[in-house]
């Protein structure tokens, strides 16, 4: 799984010297997501601001003047454009995050989610397993010359990068 086929870049970024009212009317108002990646001029990443921070700010008029570099943070764990996908899952298991930013020698690129990984794993998994026992029905059901077999046991083991399965079938006839 290569990572540039996970890194979502629908996130609205802004920017440290906004005022809380700017980011509210500007990200938050035009955004389906509830983390914002917070940037410089040049696209570097500093930080995020999430909705749980702001929450209970959000429609206290008296705290829009805070500037978005009073309520960021930094990320749990950035992700290299060069990472391993083992290492990508090891910086999710390491921050309990379910997104990360993703970077390019400190340049935004955009967040990968956990579930959206997980998902495409799925994906994989099930075609992956799917060819394979498929296959190896339609070798039992024409038999191998000596007629058809009475037990077959179809033992597929997959390692995707990070998660092995195995998958165990016996049919009987």
């Amino acid at each position: 799984l290569a990572l540039e086929k996970v890194i979502e870049t629908n996130f609205i970024p802004i920017n440290p010297d906004m005022t809380l009212k700017e980011m509210l009317f500007t990200a938050v108002e035009n955004s389906t997501r509830n983390i914002y990646p917070v940037l410089d001029d040049t696209q570097h990443f500093l930080g995020v601001v999430t909705l749980d921070d702001i929450r209970t700010i959000m429609f206290d008029q008296t705290q829009y003047d805070l500037k978005v570099s009073q309520i960021m943070h930094g990320a749990p764990e950035i992700i290299q454009s060069s990472d391993t996908m083992e290492q990508v899952m090891d910086k999710f298991q390491s921050s309990s995050a379910w997104n990360l930013p993703v970077c390019e020698n400190g340049i935004y690129l955009g967040f990968v989610s956990k579930s959206k990984v997980l998902s495409v794993y799925r994906r994989k998994l099930i075609d992956f397993a799917g060819v394979n026992f498929r296959k190896e029905i339609h070798k039992w059901s024409k038999g191998d010359g000596e007629g058809k077999l009475q037990l077959f046991t179809i033992c597929i083991k997959i390692e995707l990068d990070r998660f092995p399965f195995l998958i165990k079938i016996r049919i009987e006839e």
